[in-house]
């Protein structure tokens, strides 16, 4: 299985609470890196992705928490997200987290052998609901109890309320994971207009719901729009969009952190999501 790892010679394996660490865990790859705030740098980065159009098994990740010297040691911060297509935003101050399920099973599909969560989007005044496999969270809370699995846009959406490069401007983000994209409409006084996901398998599903959500939400063609995540099997999408948005790019939300000499800068765009927890104060 393909393993990539990027590391700053300066890393203290003897001293990492002075580091935090984002660990993104799936079936489709497991990811981590660990960011020295002070310096505003990623120290080191490492990913496992299955062979192919294969997955992992739980086994396989089991593996990789067990076996990785690093995931065994303390941090001054953790964040652990695992990416799911399917959530439902609620309103804070009508949130009642008794009712998490009961919201979740309301709105999306699923069974029971789902997991429910919530993360509070505080920037927004939202709460996300989502469910994750029930095996991968419980995998993740034997390795670190009483940690839950945020969903991937929780530090993202953050990022976007309050870091966006124009904040001015009116933003359209796309993220892109395995199977899915997200689109995150944000307005040019920072409010959040749309955030939803939708099935995405070729480059023309990808240009259909963003322009489809462009167009639901009134979304100006010279507004931002940005591009994260997985793209590379959409081929340079940003081109492809460029013809009905006049300010098309990559996201440069990560940009504000250095990354190991040799690492190349894609890895910032290809893993937005992990990152995105350390650009949040």
């Amino acid at each position: 299985m393909p393993f990539t790892e990027y590391f700053d010679e300066r890393l203290d394996i003897k001293s990492t609470d002075k580091y935090e660490i984002s660990i993104q865990v799936s079936l489709d790859g497991f990811y981590y890196a660990l960011f020295e705030r002070s310096y505003r740098r990623v120290v080191l980065f490492r990913a496992h992705e299955p062979e192919g159009s294969r997955l992992f098994s739980l086994r396989d990740i089991d593996s990789f928490f067990r076996e990785d010297q690093f995931l065994s040691k303390d941090y001054s911060r953790l964040s652990l997200m695992t990416p799911v297509n399917h959530f439902t935003l609620i309103p804070a101050p009508l949130y009642d987290p008794a009712l998490k399920e009961e919201y979740y099973r309301l709105n999306c599909p699923g069974d029971e052998s789902l997991c429910v969560m919530a993360n509070s989007l505080p920037s927004s005044r939202v709460i996300l609901v989502y469910a994750a496999s029930r095996d991968i969270c419980d995998l993740v809370s034997r390795h670190f109890p009483g940690d839950e699995p945020e969903h991937q846009l929780r530090h993202l959406i953050e990022n976007l309320v309050n870091n966006r490069e124009s904040p001015d401007t009116p933003l359209l983000h796309i993220n892109a994971e395995h199977g899915f994209i997200d689109i995150v409409v944000i307005t040019s006084g920072g409010e959040l207009k749309l955030c939803n996901s939708y099935p995405c398998s070729n480059r023309s599903d990808f240009i259909y719901y963003a322009l489809s959500a462009a167009r639901s939400e009134g979304f100006p063609s010279d507004g931002m729009v940005r591009i994260s995540g997985i793209t590379a099997s959409y081929g340079d999408i940003a081109r492809e969009l460029a013809p009905y948005f006049s300010d098309t790019a990559s996201s440069t939300l990560c940009d504000n952190i250095s990354l190991m000499e040799g690492c190349p800068d894609h890895i910032r765009e290809r893993h937005t999501t992990l990152f995105s927890s350390f650009t949040c104060e």
